[in-house]
């Protein structure tokens, strides 16, 4: 509950493209939507939602099946109200905590699980260990993820909080062994403030289920 009213009293704070992470086009995610062979009626999961464009960039492409799932509902509500109503009724909206998952564990076949600067703010190993699980239990066998963190040269903070800093090996141990990774880069993202963050996109495949 302290987690979330920080995040909520964050995201009130200030305006969307004042927060640190904004991107006014997440171009280097789309990349990587792009190298997923999804559909229209694919179900794709924005886990750290928050107010990012992502989730606009997806509906622009067609996508119908959506979740934006975060631990702020105050920044799932700024969302929302950027999205005209059509455009909303095609998105599950999930209040979590990504580290003490409850409404979020019901998500199965999921065929994209998308994570931009979540994963870094988990830092004890039961975190770690609650988030993993949570990915492995609803991406559907040969589903996708892909998880962007700040990389081993990157900031050791952010937005006031402590992070764990990551290279593409590492991202893959979280996933696990069932995770294959396919694609991995550097990106050094400039924050509104003109600060460069250094960031390590990684692009993974859940093995397809085994034949019977």
């Amino acid at each position: 509950m302290a987690m979330q009213q920080y995040w909520d009293e964050f995201h009130t704070g200030r305006p969307t493209d004042k927060t640190g992470w904004w991107e006014e086009t997440p171009e280097k995610s789309l990349l990587l939507v792009d190298r997923c062979d999804l559909a229209p009626d694919d179900l794709v999961v924005d886990a750290g939602a928050g107010s990012s464009t992502f989730t606009d960039s997806l509906l622009d492409r067609g996508f119908r099946r959506l979740v934006a799932l975060d631990i702020s509902k105050a920044a799932l509500d700024v969302l929302r109200a950027r999205l005209a109503p059509d455009r909303a009724a095609s998105v599950r909206w999930i209040v979590d905590d990504l580290a003490h998952p409850v409404a979020a564990r019901k998500l199965r076949d999921v065929s994209l699980w998308h994570d931009r600067a979540v994963l870094h703010f988990l830092i004890s190993e039961e975190e770690r260990a609650a988030y993993a699980n949570l990915v492995r239990q609803a991406v559907k066998p040969g589903g996708y993820a892909i998880l962007a963190a700040f990389s081993l040269t990157g900031a050791p903070d952010c937005s006031g909080l402590p992070v764990r800093n990551y290279d593409a090996g590492m991202l893959a141990e979280f996933l696990g062994a069932d995770f294959a990774l396919l694609e991995s880069f550097d990106h050094v993202y400039i924050n509104p403030s003109g600060a460069p963050r250094p960031y390590v996109y990684a692009l993974f495949r859940r093995s397809p289920r085994p034949a019977s």
